[in-house]
């Protein structure tokens, strides 16, 4: 799977990666910067933030009611860097 991680100053970083890993594991192993993976994937420490648009979002399986108080689906540009 291709994961596009975009900094808040707009840069991006494209990678490839195994379907399964998750996106965390993925900027850690790619050399992304600011995430650090502190809390092990577990999403308590706040520091990663995902932004999926509607079609992509459909192919995600709802997460359980205490991870997603922690998430929520935004807008493409809602919450992104100006380009």
């Amino acid at each position: 799977m291709r994961i596009r991680f975009v900094q808040p100053d707009g840069t991006e970083k494209c990678v490839n990666e195994d379907p399964g890993v998750s996106v965390m594991v993925a900027a850690i192993r790619h050399g992304v910067a600011g995430i650090n993976g502190d809390c092990g994937g577990s999403m308590d420490c706040a520091t990663c933030h995902v932004y999926l648009d509607e079609a992509q979002s459909k192919l995600v399986p709802p997460q359980p009611v205490t991870k997603s108080t922690c998430c929520r689906l935004s807008s493409p540009s809602e919450g992104r860097p100006a380009a």
